[in-house]
């Protein structure tokens, strides 16, 4: 005799019968926490989908670029991952000591190095002359330590924000000069030449939408490269309603009254884009 066919509705009531057999019947959850999750979520995707696009237009500028001679000194970005894998992959015993009074040169740590160099060169990698290689290896041993400080100063939430910040306005200075030479006059295009991400303003998650940034603007800066960064903003924002690249797709929100806390640069060579 064939067995009757359950309806899915069965099947979801007897799977939760069965279930709770060898687990505690979870909290459930209320709407607010599903739309604050679904709200997190959009805003990780939506900073990786941005990412991508920020490297896929480097790439697309680079191979436009014409080629230039390596600088033997500068520790390529591909090497510090090939240096950060294999410390990673030599064990637990076999890691850098980064406390705050450890030194790079220790004698554990001269043998934790030695093992990285011996194994980037076993794998017949050419990355140039060993001093660069100790280089990387220094770098990241400085970069590990200064997480451990941060650790210990209970200051990680706070490092990993402002790198986020940084992070996007370095994005955005990028972007906006990509579009700059389409809807700049010379002499604003090289005024904008002149200036750097420090000059751009905080883009901020919204605590409420995710997926809106909160502009928070220096209010040092000067009104003339405010008015250039605009019209760059806007030539981004045309792009991405487009679908053309670089684009800019992303909500923004600017509050009345409310600016960065950042103070103008020092340098004298920016003065020209603060007005005190």
């Amino acid at each position: 005799m064939a067995t009757p066919r359950r309806s899915p509705s069965e099947v979801a009531h007897a799977w939760r019968g069965s279930s709770r057999l060898f687990a505690d019947e979870p909290e459930t959850p209320t709407l607010r926490d599903v739309l604050r999750a679904m709200g997190d979520l959009r805003s990780t995707v939506n900073d990786m989908r941005s990412d991508l696009k920020t490297l896929q237009e480097q790439v697309a500028a680079l191979q436009q670029q014409p080629p230039r001679a390596q600088d033997p000194h500068k520790v390529p970005l591909e090497l510090s991952a090939r240096v950060r894998r294999t410390h990673r992959g030599l064990g637990e015993e076999l890691q850098w000591r980064v406390g705050l009074q450890d030194s790079f040169r220790s004698p554990h740590n001269e043998e934790v190095t030695k093992a990285i160099l011996q194994a980037i060169k076993d794998s017949g990698e050419s990355w140039g002359p060993e001093s660069l290689l100790r280089k990387a290896c220094n770098r990241f041993f400085e970069n590990l330590k200064s997480q451990k400080r941060h650790d210990l100063e209970g200051r990680t939430e706070e490092v990993k924000t402002r790198k986020k910040l940084t992070s996007r306005r370095e994005r955005l200075f990028r972007r906006r000069q990509m579009v700059a030479r389409d809807v700049l006059d010379e002499d604003d295009l090289q005024y904008l030449k002149g200036a750097d991400a420090s000059l751009m303003s905080d883009e901020e998650s919204g605590e409420e939408d995710k997926g809106t940034f909160v502009v928070l603007s220096p209010r040092w800066r000067s009104a003339r490269l405010s008015r250039i960064l605009h019209r760059c903003q806007q030539a981004l924002e045309a792009n991405g309603r487009m679908g053309r690249k670089p684009g800019s797709s992303r909500r923004r929100a600017t509050l009345n009254g409310r600016f960065c806390a950042r103070d103008p640069p020092a340098a004298w060579e920016k003065t020209n884009y603060v007005d005190v």
